[in-house]
């Protein structure tokens, strides 16, 4: 509904007719919303339904970088809408030719001079009811007066502890109601009768800055130490369920956020580098657990959990484990593997109708016999392999399609790095670490070749690891395996293994390559280390090692192969 009122624009000077209209998001913001009807799909229907403009006379103030029909410039244009970001046009005056970017610095700034604009932000958390009647949560140090009201518990007595006493009928509000003792006191103001509040906390409360306490759990007089706090916030990489993607990581933000502000504590690093008060620099939410932690009866670790996730880096959302289904091909009910002869795994025929059944991959569920069974899988091949599979599957923000056939692949990259370690061990060759000095003027260029590969796969793989990038730093570790395998004595198999001789840098190489498969493979990898330290007095375990370092001199390639055609 047009109300007849117009508005001046503060730039242009234009006036700018006013409407009312009931499809603008209410909880968006309040006050006027600028309509677009050239770079908005909402703004241009409620022109096209109102008549409010024809569609020649619609002004586009934006307009893509490339001017290209083509769908490779990935933009969302039409003669009607253009809704990505772009270059202003000739009808933004003094700002035409900018980027979207840029043109946005530009107006706020400039209407920040003029007065009549600011850089505002725009808060998405809501208020938040943290009472429960539970028993299970923090007790809330409110005191009920009849001649006082509400009065907060004083501070000499916090924290208040739940009584241990308790009754769960599952009936009448909370128990801590029936426990007497507990709910009868005195008022901190005027020492008369009163009550406790019997409400507890949502435990999202509490987990909302329990990280900060991990940091300093034994601190009795407060949260945490500040100076402890200032040193290690923020947390580098927080993993959790898939409830912490929404909800939880606002209140973390919330409550990191004030204590910052309150000098709980400080800034490290430079004062302007963004994120200093932000609770994790990544977040990783399980979406599905694969692998369970498994023990042997001699206590050796032959198996730890790990779970795909949905990743947010405050960044990004993806990654589910898909199972292979197969469906009825005529009426789309999923079979179980039972009803599925699998003689040809490329053509599944159904055994109840002797046709071939639909293969596709879903999310797992019981209801689609698609399941994967954690223990069964290790059995079959190994804690190791199985995880190792996983994490060179795919991406952890993105699907991974499970089959079981791949991770025979990691079993054989597991057997090619046990060669490499044989050969060290078996030639007595090992340095035990020794004072090893690599200097490129002295090496062989084989060696120096060797040794370049070696620490541009230990920044790659560093990398990788801090950004939990694994299938990549699985496969950057496979290719140091290939380049060591090409210049094992392995490879000529009528030398004499006594005669064969292997160079530092190969053993360094060996070494390495087995620190940083380790994080990955920790039992296997603990086992080669242990073979590779063979005859040492103590040896310390793979995961005592420092992280290998890279030799920035050397990641440039001496001689480059240049081919002119």
């Amino acid at each position: 509904m047009h109300t007849g009122v117009f508005a001046k624009h503060p730039i242009t000077g234009l006036s700018i007719p006013i409407y009312v209209a009931s499809y603008v998001v209410p909880d968006y913001g309040t006050g006027a919303v600028m309509g677009v009807p050239a770079h908005d799909e909402r703004d241009w229907e409620f022109v096209r339904i109102n008549r409010i403009i024809s569609e020649d006379n619609i002004k586009k103030v934006i307009m893509p970088v490339i001017q290209d029909n083509s769908k490779a410039t990935g933009m969302q244009h039409s003669n009607k809408v253009f809704t990505s970001r772009g270059i202003l046009t000739a009808e933004c005056g003094q700002y035409a030719g900018l980027s979207s970017d840029d043109a946005e610095k530009a107006i706020v700034n400039d209407a920040q001079k003029a007065g009549y604009g600011r850089w505002s932000v725009q808060y998405r958390l809501r208020d938040w009811l943290i009472s429960r009647q539970r028993y299970w949560g923090a007790p809330i140090p409110i005191i009920h007066c009849a001649k006082c009201g509400v009065v907060p518990v004083l501070e000499s007595e916090l924290p208040i502890l739940l009584p241990t006493d308790v009754t769960f009928s599952g009936r009448g509000g909370s128990p801590l109601k029936q426990v007497q003792e507990w709910l009868n006191c005195k008022c901190p103001k005027c020492q008369g009768s009163a009550m406790r509040d019997t409400d507890t906390m949502d435990t999202f409360v509490d987990s909302s800055w329990y990280f900060m306490r991990y940091m300093d759990s034994k601190n009795s007089n407060q949260p945490f130490c500040p100076k402890k706090a200032s040193n290690l916030l923020p947390v580098d990489v927080y993993i959790g369920g898939i409830e912490h993607a929404n909800l939880h990581l606002l209140y973390s933000r919330f409550f990191t956020k004030f204590m910052f502000k309150q000098g709980m504590f400080a800034l490290k690093g430079d004062i302007n580098e963004p994120g200093q008060d932000e609770p994790f620099k990544q977040l990783v939410t399980q979406a599905c657990i694969i692998v369970a932690a498994k023990f042997n009866p001699s206590g050796l670790l032959i198996g730890v959990s790990y779970s795909r996730s949905l990743q947010s880096n405050l960044n990004q959302i993806g990654g589910m484990v898909h199972g292979k289904t197969f469906k009825d091909p005529i009426s789309g009910r999923f079979l179980k593997p039972d009803e599925v002869d699998l003689s040809n795994p490329s053509k599944p025929i159904q055994i109840s109708t002797g046709m071939t059944s639909i293969i596709s991959f879903e999310k797992m569920s019981k209801s689609k016999y698609n399941g994967v069974d954690p223990e069964t899988t290790i059995n079959n091949y190994g804690a190791d392999a199985t995880r190792l599979h996983i994490l060179f599957k795919a991406p952890v923000s993105e699907v991974l399609e499970w089959e079981d056939a791949s991770i025979v692949g990691m079993q054989r990259w597991i057997a090619r790095v046990w060669r490499l370690v044989e050969s060290i061990v078996e030639k007595d060759l090992s340095t035990n670490n020794q004072s090893l000095n690599f200097n490129m003027n002295l090496l062989s260029k084989e060696d120096r070749e060797t040794y370049r590969i070696i620490n541009i796969t230990i920044k790659e793989v560093t990398e990788d690891y801090k950004n939990s990038t694994f299938n990549t730093a699985v496969s950057a570790l496979i290719k140091l395996t290939n380049h060591l395998t090409s210049i094992s004595p392995y490879q000529n198999e009528n030398a004499s293994k006594k005669s064969t001789i292997v160079s530092q840098t190969y053993e360094y190489g060996v070494k390495t390559l087995v620190k940083m498969m380790a994080p990955m493979a920790p039992s296997i990898g603990e086992e080669f280390w242990e073979i590779l330290n063979q005859g040492k007095q103590h040896i310390t375990s793979v995961f005592e090692e420092l992280w290998p370092k890279v030799d920035t001199e050397c990641l440039s390639a001496s001689e480059v192969t240049c081919v002119v055609q």
